[in-house]
């Protein structure tokens, strides 16, 4: 047990001839008393030079050892009160700086009486005997002082010590318990040499303990609020009231959290129940007669409620994992348009490989449902193995995976509703919404990433030279067989020549990429690498890298795309070229495509020479006339030989107004009827030679 040192324990003396004991009381003539005398009887004349001289010396050492006297206390009073001064310091500073304040302090008397006279240094001397030895006094007095906060800060901070150490291995029980003892035996010396009482060594002690527990408890939370929890529960006597109080807010919310948190998690890991559309269908059809054990299979069952026309007899063909799968999207759509999207199953995969439908909505195309089930379509569509290939009708859906993907596994968006609506408090089912979705998401995104790369690596070894079926098996199965068909047939129809891109499927992927930028980035090109040559392929890639990079400048210019694109089909419209708000036939696709491509290229030559000008709408239509003009020409006179004049009536006003419009740019002015007519009948001119 520490033992706090006495102040008569003080055995510090300055050096020989300074000792400050040696006179403790100061006595008038130490200063010259009898000078005053002396002066008195300089002024009354006194005869007797030699008494006047010797008493004008006294007097003159005695100012002289005043003064250094003054600056001398001046320089302790600084080494003692002043910045950094000795009786400022604290604790073991103030004990382990006692030696040097008391030579520092000597040195400054020393220091004063050099240069005086003996008479003068022996009244400095006498006189700093005195007013040092006090000084000396309040030294010893602080360092006494000092020693004892030096022996409590250490006993403290041995205390933290121990209690750290406890701290850092809770698993270890016996160190834990052995450094926690150690800790209170340290804190009652603390006590003791204080002098506390008893009840607030003990009470203190408890609270001590009661703290390890607790940075422990909150130390497992940081990483395993449960297990925390646990530790809590099974060490209840050790904690406080206003501890537990505290736990019980952070440690046990969070575990509570956590709690919820796994719930989800193991909820979300579960198995997918059949849904209630499959088993009304089933029992629709028991009633109506059906023998259950030939019945479909619960999934099949789901398609069957849901196909259009007199598909029902093709559903029974479908590939089984694509059922499976398309099923789980069905039954997971949002739930105010689960009962309007159906399917159609087009003739070719009755008979083929059955992995391809047509999503429709109430009956009728994808294309006219809200946008935000087309954006749900299109999003979702990957997470259940299948994908929507860019163009045509753009309801298509496809397999994209062999085997049943991950998320048509797991429960459906029914199941997920009902386990939520089972957790009462807002945040903790919020909690769990976002643990299922975030698991749920993680799930399919791992499953599309290894499927992306075993594409890449496929696509790597055909453009070595390897035939896809002669690649390994592993391989060929985890890119899918939809992977594999794009590379047969690309290898195909490189076999016969060059491969040139398919204008409309071109002008689809353009639209799609001014539409939904941010989708359009997320699409492997390689599914497309038997229908677009390398060189549209590039430019793609390209896309959507810029899309990356600068989104939206991105959607700016896709925004400048579509509406070059609506202005190129309304324009056709308008000539007659194709028919608007009806079904399009391939040839009329097939000419959308062409000038909407065309556009595209001229958009793309207009940026690089004038960059960061936006095209105007007379740019975009100088683009798109030359697809125009032939639909506006007039029937020629069969006994002509050449084409008749041109009037202004034999042109269409939508035509006349493009004319018109382009010869203002040029000439600066307002064209005459005759300037447009005779502008026409060149360009009849040029395209009948």
């Amino acid at each position: 047990m520490p033992v706090v040192p006495t102040y008569e324990d003080r055995g510090i003396r300055l050096d020989p001839g300074l000792n400050f004991r040696d006179n403790t009381h100061a006595t008038p003539e130490m200063f010259g008393s009898q000078v005053g005398a002396g002066l008195a009887r300089v002024g009354q004349g006194l005869t007797d030079l030699g008494g006047v001289v010797a008493e004008v010396e006294e007097l003159d050492a005695t100012n002289t050892a005043k003064d250094s006297s003054n600056t001398s206390m001046a320089a302790i009073r600084n080494l003692s009160y002043g910045e950094n001064g000795y009786m400022n310091t604290t604790g073991r500073a103030a004990v382990e700086g006692l030696d040097g304040y008391l030579k520092k302090m000597g040195q400054v008397v020393e220091d004063g009486a050099k240069g005086l006279s003996p008479l003068a240094a022996r009244k400095y001397r006498d006189a700093m005997a005195v007013a040092t030895g006090s000084q000396m006094d309040e030294a010893y007095k602080h360092a006494m002082q000092q020693r004892k906060v030096w022996t409590g800060e250490s006993a403290k901070e041995r205390v933290a010590v121990f209690k750290a150490n406890a701290v850092a291995q809770p698993e270890n029980s016996s160190a834990m318990m052995e450094n926690t003892v150690a800790m209170v035996a340290q804190y009652r010396e603390i006590g003791a040499l204080y002098g506390w009482p008893e009840g607030k060594v003990s009470a203190e002690g408890l609270g001590l303990v009661s703290s390890v527990f607790e940075d422990i408890a909150v130390k497992k939370a940081a990483t395993d609020p449960g297990a925390a929890k646990t530790f809590i529960d099974d060490n209840a006597p050790m904690f406080t009231e206003e501890a537990r109080k505290r736990l019980d807010a952070t440690v046990g919310k969070a575990a509570l959290d956590e709690e919820t948190r796994l719930g989800a998690l193991e909820f979300a890991g579960g198995t997918r129940k059949p849904g209630e559309a499959s088993r009304s269908y089933l029992e629709e059809a028991a009633e109506a007669g059906a023998a259950p054990k030939a019945g479909p299979t619960l999934e099949r069952a789901l398609l069957l409620g849901r196909v259009t026309g007199d598909d029902a007899d093709k559903v029974i063909r479908l590939d089984p994992n694509f059922s499976t799968n398309l099923a789980a999207l069905l039954e997971d759509a949002p739930p105010q348009y689960r009962d309007d999207i159906n399917i159609r199953i087009p003739d070719a995969e009755a008979d083929g490989k059955g992995r391809t439908v047509d999503l429709t909505y109430r009956g009728k195309s994808l294309s006219v449902a809200p946008s935000q089930l087309l954006d749900w379509a299109r999003r979702s569509v990957g997470r259940y193995g299948m994908l929507m290939p860019i163009g045509g009708t753009g309801g298509a859906v496809t397999a994209a995976t062999d085997g049943i993907a991950v998320r048509a596994q797991r429960p459906s968006a029914d199941a997920i509703d009902k386990h939520l609506a089972g957790i009462d408090d807002p945040r903790r089912r919020e909690i769990a919404k976002q643990a299922i979705a975030t698991s749920l998401d993680l799930e399919s995104q791992q499953e599309r990433e290894r499927q992306w790369q075993a594409k890449a690596t496929l696509w790597q070894q055909v453009e070595a030279g390897t035939p896809p079926d002669a690649l390994p098996y592993t391989l060929r199965q985890a890119a899918g067989d939809q992977a594999m068909t794009v590379a047969r047939n690309y290898i195909g129809k490189k076999q016969a020549g060059p491969i040139v891109s398919d204008d409309m499927l071109l002008a689809d992927m353009r639209l799609f990429s001014a539409e939904r930028p941010e989708d359009f980035a997320l699409v492997d090109l390689n599914d497309y690498r038997d229908r677009l040559e390398a060189s549209d392929l590039k430019a793609l890639a390209e896309t959507q890298a810029a899309i990356g990079r600068d989104g939206r400048k991105a959607r700016d210019q896709g925004a400048e795309l579509k509406d070059a694109f609506d202005m190129a089909r309304t324009r056709l419209e308008q000539a007659g070229a194709i028919l608007p708000g009806e079904e399009e036939s391939d040839n009329h696709r097939r000419l959308l495509a062409e000038a909407q491509n065309a556009v595209y290229t001229g958009l793309a030559d207009f940026r690089a020479k004038t960059p960061g000008v936006r095209p105007t709408p007379s740019d975009v239509r100088r683009m798109i006339d030359k697809y125009l003009l032939p639909y506006y020409e007039p029937q020629s006179d069969p006994r002509r030989d050449r084409p008749a004049a041109v009037k202004l009536a034999d042109i269409s006003p939508d035509l006349r107004r493009s004319i018109a419009g382009q010869l203002a740019m040029e000439y600066g002015r307002k064209p005459t009827d005759g300037e447009v007519a005779r502008e026409y009948q060149a360009f009849m001119q040029s395209q009948s030679g």
